[in-house]
């Protein structure tokens, strides 16, 4: 039996150089946005991270006054 195959419309690739810049341009700002999602993703858990640390290192520092003087009002 003989097949036959043709390429699907979005398979065929233009490579005259307008189409090549336009895609290069396409990848380069989908690029750009994701470092930009993944930088404020990044800023997001830091400060969160800094925030539980700040609450850890207070819970910390309230045990060992207690544990230095348990019987002390507060």
């Amino acid at each position: 039996t003989n097949a036959s195959f043709t390429s699907h419309p979005s398979l065929i690739i233009d490579q005259s150089p307008i189409s090549s810049e336009q895609t290069f341009q396409n990848l380069y700002k989908t690029k750009h946005k994701s470092c930009q999602s993944i930088h404020s993703n990044n800023n997001a858990l830091l400060s969160t991270i800094e925030h539980e640390s700040s609450s850890i290192n207070k819970n910390l520092q309230s045990n060992l006054i207690w544990i230095k003087n348990p019987y002390r009002s507060f």
